[in-house]
């Protein structure tokens, strides 16, 4: 196998095959299953909280509520913010797959809920040209 540095922006207009590195490939494929890197860190995805339609509240795995908080705008994407209070994860036995180690002494979940997302993505765009 040959490993191709080039400054050309389209190589495989030449007839040169090419390969995009994908970082999260042993995450998802079975082969790797047990070893270190695959499936993640098995953080809570939204599809973990239950939406109570009634309050327009989350309820996270361990039942505790996460309150609306607004619309937020994040690096060109938006969408509803919900949180939790900070007492209530503070000692949660699930708190490793709730919350992203960042060590602060206000440890809290937030859940955000896209309704818009940077339109451009350059993973995507690459994936896309030319093929």
């Amino acid at each position: 196998m040959a490993i191709l540095i080039s400054a050309n922006p389209c190589p495989e207009k030449r007839g040169i095959e090419v390969l995009i590195p994908d970082g999260q490939f042993r995450r998802r494929d079975p082969q790797f299953e047990g070893q270190k890197g695959h499936g993640g860190k098995g953080r809570f995805t939204k599809e973990d909280f239950k939406y109570d339609e009634e309050d327009n509240t989350y309820r996270c795995p361990e039942n505790k509520v996460l309150e609306y908080k607004g619309h937020v705008e994040l690096n060109r994407n938006s969408g509803e913010k919900y949180q939790a209070k900070s007492s209530d994860c503070k000692d949660c036995p699930k708190q490793e797959r709730c919350i992203a180690g960042r060590g602060g002494k206000n440890q809290k979940r937030t859940l955000y809920l896209a309704d818009r997302e940077h339109e451009e993505n350059l993973s995507d765009k690459m994936r896309g040209e030319d093929r």
